[in-house]
């Protein structure tokens, strides 16, 4: 069982990096759809595919993120390195949203073990 302490200090430090993906969204988007009306949203989840952080977008695409993250897993399995991204958009097994919104999935490793995701989802 993990302390309060520590959970908290780990969900903010997760938090930050949802966030934190989100502002480089909008930084370096040359997109209006992102850059000012936002229509993305960032986060995190583990390597199960469940959600585990996500930063202020729109709740639909984070909500079918742990799905999209779930059909990856289910196609690749372990099949998969450090430094891969993947990018999907089946609105059937990705999430159930429509075909214009993306996600982009990286696998995040600690040694050779994979230990989350960090996601992106756009509408194009």
């Amino acid at each position: 069982m993990t302390d309060p302490i520590t959970l908290a200090l780990f969900q903010n430090r997760l938090d930050y990096i949802a966030r934190q993906m989100g502002w480089v969204m909008i930084r370096t988007s040359r997109s209006p759809i992102f850059n000012q009306s936002h229509d993305f949203s960032c986060f995190v989840a583990d390597e199960n595919g469940n959600l585990v952080s996500q930063a202020d977008g729109i709740p639909i695409h984070t909500g079918g993120g742990g799905f999209a993250i779930r059909a990856l897993l289910e196609v690749f399995g372990g099949d998969m390195s450090n430094g891969d991204v993947f990018v999907l958009n089946d609105p059937y097994v990705a999430g159930g949203n429509h075909l214009p919104d993306w996600v982009i999935a990286r696998p995040v490793f600690v040694g050779s073990r994979l230990v989350a995701f960090t996601c992106n989802r756009a509408h194009q």
